[in-house]
């Protein structure tokens, strides 16, 4: 099965700091590499693209976290996707999730 533009999917997200759910529904991520900065946070499709992500480091510093979310995509572009996100399903310490990563992926990966 194909996942169409507006379903719902699991997604991959590191930021810093903790944010809720709200928090993430009304933040517009910050990204000059597309043109989609109306609405929308940044994320990855799968495991290994946020682990390939500029963004990623596997450092706990800074209040660094990753969360698995669930939610509607928006957008594709350069190096993910902007979605808007309708749940946390879970959140790692970015060290954990390099660690973990293949279990992680055949937890909450979707195909």
């Amino acid at each position: 099965m194909t996942q169409t533009e507006n379903e719902m999917q699991t997604y991959f997200r590191f930021h810093y700091g903790h944010y809720t759910l709200a928090e993430m529904q009304n933040h517009v991520s910050v990204d000059g590499g597309d043109d989609g900065g109306e609405e929308g946070i940044c994320a990855c499709e799968s495991v290994s693209e946020l682990l390939r992500n500029t963004v990623f480091t596997n450092s706990d510093d800074h209040e660094a976290e990753v969360v698995v979310l669930r939610g509607r995509k928006m957008m594709n572009i350069y190096d993910g996707v902007r979605i808007y996100p309708t749940e946390i399903v879970a959140a790692f310490k970015p060290r954990q999730f390099a660690a973990q990563a293949e279990t992680i992926a055949e937890t909450y990966e979707q195909w």
